[in-house]
């Protein structure tokens, strides 16, 4: 939405169009944002289509937090 308005002038409130396509894929937002020297958690991401070892691949993540979040690297709001 904000492509458009922007290709036609007309003038919104928000993030501009960069900005909000950057910010909904987590792991390119979680890039940008250590970048800029912000402390942020530490991630594993999975392959879509290689669920098989995706438990050995959190085990060593979940023993060193005690728990873990998973989320969708670009479906919506985290």
């Amino acid at each position: 939405l904000q492509s458009l308005f922007e290709k036609n002038g007309i003038a919104y409130t928000g993030s501009d169009s960069v900005s909000s396509r950057l910010c909904f894929d987590k792991v390119a937002a979680k890039a940008a944002a250590a970048k800029a020297g912000i402390a942020v958690a530490e991630q594993i991401v999975f392959e879509e289509r290689a669920p098989a070892g995706a438990m050995a691949a959190m085990m060593p993540l979940f023993e060193r937090h005690g728990r873990i979040v998973m989320k969708p690297i670009a479906n919506g709001s985290s």
